[in-house]
């Protein structure tokens, strides 16, 4: 991966539910637009979520420990649903995607949540594919289950800003777009407020504009 959507370098409004961000890059490889959209209870996020901050510096993740993009779930124990949806679209396929997803971690003692996160890459001839998944540290907070990442259920395990609760995460498939599912392993009944964040998101650029060479004869 030689390019990145890079959070230090790109100002995420926060709250905004459906920013666009333009990542240029040196000729001949064309520039990059990354179109987020969230849906499911988005109502519930926090005010300033998503947004970005500088929490999580010791993760020791692909995105390097800069900025990272806060998702701040504040979920009624009444809704039918906790899932936070996330679609982050290319303007182009993209080759050997990659990204960290931290805090994916659980309390199930004093705040009764306990994070899950479910990725796919978008194909381009429509359709879906698994990512790898692949644990930053030894002892981490959760499992691996298919295409999600599951907090350990029934553990007081919060680790906040630790490499224990981050996953690096590889696509090696061209894709068009990736999407992030952030749910809540428990009952709805649970209602504490919890987070995870995503990294910078690094890639191959396309290739390169095709040039057409013409000859002419005299």
């Amino acid at each position: 991966a030689r390019s990145r959507l890079d959070w230090d370098n790109q100002a995420y409004p926060a709250g905004d539910r459906s920013p666009s961000f333009n990542v240029a890059d040196v000729a001949p490889f064309p520039d990059v637009v990354f179109d987020f959209a969230h849906s499911g209870n988005t109502a519930d996020l926090g005010v300033d979520s998503p947004g970005e901050v500088l929490t999580f510096t010791n993760t020791a993740s692909i995105g390097g420990g800069g900025a990272m993009i806060n998702y701040f779930h504040d979920p009624d124990p009444n809704s039918d649903s906790q899932r936070i949806g996330s679609v982050i679209s290319f303007s182009d396929t993209l080759q050997d995607v990659r990204f960290s997803i931290a805090d994916i971690d659980s309390n199930v003692v004093a705040e009764d949540f306990a994070d899950q996160v479910t990725i796919v890459g978008l194909l381009p001839g429509g359709g879906t594919v698994a990512p790898i998944f692949e644990a930053v540290s030894s002892g981490a907070t959760y499992g691996f289950s298919g295409t999600s990442v599951n907090a350990h259920v029934g553990f007081d395990d919060g680790t906040d800003d630790s490499p224990r609760s981050a996953v690096n995460v590889y696509f090696d498939q061209d894709i068009v777009g990736i999407q992030i599912d952030y749910d809540d392993l428990g009952p709805n009944t649970w209602d504490s407020s919890r987070a995870v964040l995503l990294s910078d998101v690094l890639y191959c650029p396309p290739s390169a504009v095709p040039v057409t060479l013409s000859f002419f004869t005299s």
